[in-house]
């Protein structure tokens, strides 16, 4: 499977870094199978940081993934994958330290919120899905209306490797400059 990561850098070795803010499915190392969101990603990191849209393009194994590694695959907007992205969107503080042996990733920002899976794949909650969010958890609507507004908008996939086990899956393939973006 292709996966590309929209960026101002040449990214043709992956790894997992600190984060400034919270995301969909916490730390990690975020692609798409869409190569327009990962055009669009790139095209906003580069106008904030004044550079130039890269977009690195991968091959995913995902022949043993199931079997080898823990996997979330969230196939829908469902409550589950709702109850998920709210949780990681809420954390205020995110650290992560990588155990030499094991290369595992360890995070916490308050015991028992984070997840264990070294991958995580469904929709990205974007910027427009996080207004309905906003007047869900005012006590607006309610969390089978919000269900009901996230599919009708247009939604992206993600795949998040959140460990480095996890990213060995992920082989650098090629990239391009993405010019007026």
């Amino acid at each position: 499977m292709i996966v590309y990561h929209g960026s101002t850098v040449i990214v043709d070795i992956p790894e997992i870094q600190p984060v400034s803010r919270p995301l969909d499915f916490g730390i990690g190392f975020y692609t798409t199978t869409f190569k327009d969101r990962a055009e669009e990603w790139a095209a906003k990191k580069a106008k904030k940081e004044n550079g130039i849209p890269i977009i690195n393009v991968y091959d995913f194994d995902i022949s043993d993934l199931h079997h080898l590694l823990t996997v979330k695959n969230f196939d829908s907007t469902s409550d589950e994958w709702l109850d998920f992205v709210l949780l990681h969107r809420n954390l205020t503080s995110y650290t992560i330290s990588i155990e030499s042996r094991t290369k595992k990733r360890l995070l916490s920002a308050k015991p028992g919120l984070h997840h264990a899976f070294d991958v995580v794949m469904g929709e990205v909650a974007n910027d427009d899905v996080f207004d309905s969010i906003e007047f869900y958890e005012a006590g607006v609507i309610s969390k089978d209306e919000l269900i009901r507004r996230l599919k009708t908008k247009k939604i992206n996939d993600q795949i998040c490797f959140c460990s480095s086990d996890a990213l060995k899956y992920l082989k650098f393939n090629s990239h391009y400059m993405k010019a007026g973006l």
